[in-house]
């Protein structure tokens, strides 16, 4: 699992239905990630890539709704 053993508590601990999972920790954290990507492209002489632009409300309309305002 993570390259060492779990004993019996501890395993009974990360199965209860209220523990969650961690899914990004270290430099992939939420926090981390913002400040720190930009030196990585910096370093790795990258170009951030750029948002894409978000769909106005007429197109969300048109595709949810079928309609043409």
């Amino acid at each position: 699992m993570l390259g060492c053993e779990l004993d019996a508590e501890e395993r009974e601990i990360l199965q209860h239905p209220l523990v969650g999972m961690v899914r990004y920790s270290g430099f992939l954290a939420n926090r981390k990630r913002g400040s720190l990507l930009p030196k990585v492209y910096e370093a790795l002489e990258m170009k951030p890539r750029k948002k894409p632009k978000k769909p106005g409300f007429a197109v969300l309309m048109k595709g949810f709704l079928g309609t043409d305002p």
